[in-house]
């Protein structure tokens, strides 16, 4: 092999010689360029998160942030109406539906707790058949009338699940009751038939009515029935009523404004 002449090493060296010269910009740029940074970073202002006072402050403004957020994102569970852009608030709405309908409401859902707690004890049930007959029932009967179920419904501001709660604590009342106590017997409906002739229709029979008049006076007893255990499951029951202790003396209850 060839040893290379002295023209050939010549032109090598004078390549290399060309190249550092070219890299002496690129490196000068570099370092430049990394002094300038050095210089920057050096004039910004330092955020020392170590300091737990600037931690606190930083945490605190996030917090005010997201607060900020969620109220507009959720502020219908907090005002739930503007009257030329003032707010009222739910607080007041809440405020005003407990003095006018509270104590009634409370009481209601006293004795929906007490019918729920004796019905676990004694075992007692309302199966979903159960509820779809008596709803069913309810249903035939309107449109024996001409009426829509799920129409009043709507205008009640009910749900056929609502109305299932409520018929389902009625069953349970019910089957709470002693069937022989609310029996009504032929002299009963005879009776009935008699004192109230004058309100009867002149050109109906006794017996076609007799049927109607029984569940009527069926119902009667069981209503009284009703009254009288519940009277007697609040007897019993320990409770505690906070929100109503007492009545203010001489305070009437609010009537209902009408907006003018």
């Amino acid at each position: 092999m060839s040893k290379p002449t002295k023209s050939a090493k010549s032109a090598k060296s004078a390549k290399i010689t060309s190249a550092r010269s070219a890299a002496r910009p690129i490196v000068r740029t570099t370092n430049q360029l990394a002094q300038a940074l050095q210089k920057t970073s050096a004039a910004m202002p330092k955020i020392n998160l170590s300091s737990p006072r600037r931690l606190n402050q930083i945490l605190i403004a996030a917090w005010v942030v997201v607060i900020a957020v969620a109220l507009f994102y959720f502020r219908g569970q907090f005002i739930v109406a503007t009257v030329n852009g003032q707010p009222i608030f739910r607080s007041a709405l809440i405020s005003s539906l407990e003095l006018r309908y509270g104590k009634e409401t409370l009481d209601t859902l006293v004795l929906e707790t007490l019918v729920r707690q004796e019905a676990a004890a004694k075992k007692i049930s309302v199966t979903n058949d159960e509820l779809e007959a008596e709803v069913q029932k309810l249903a035939d009967n309107l449109k024996s009338q001409s009426q829509d179920l799920d129409q009043l419904l709507s205008l009640e501001g009910m749900t056929r699940d609502s109305l299932k709660d409520q018929l389902k604590l009625q069953l349970l009342v019910e089957k709470m009751v002693d069937k022989s106590t609310v029996a009504v017997t032929d002299e009963e409906v005879a009776k009935y038939l008699t004192e109230n002739k004058a309100y009867l229709p002149k050109d109906a029979k006794p017996e076609t009515l007799a049927p109607e008049v029984k569940a009527q006076l069926e119902q009667q007893k069981l209503s009284a029935k009703t009254q009288e255990l519940l009277k007697e499951l609040q007897t019993r029951a320990k409770i505690n009523n906070w929100l109503f202790k007492t009545k203010p003396a001489g305070v009437a209850p609010a009537e209902p404004t009408t907006a003018k």
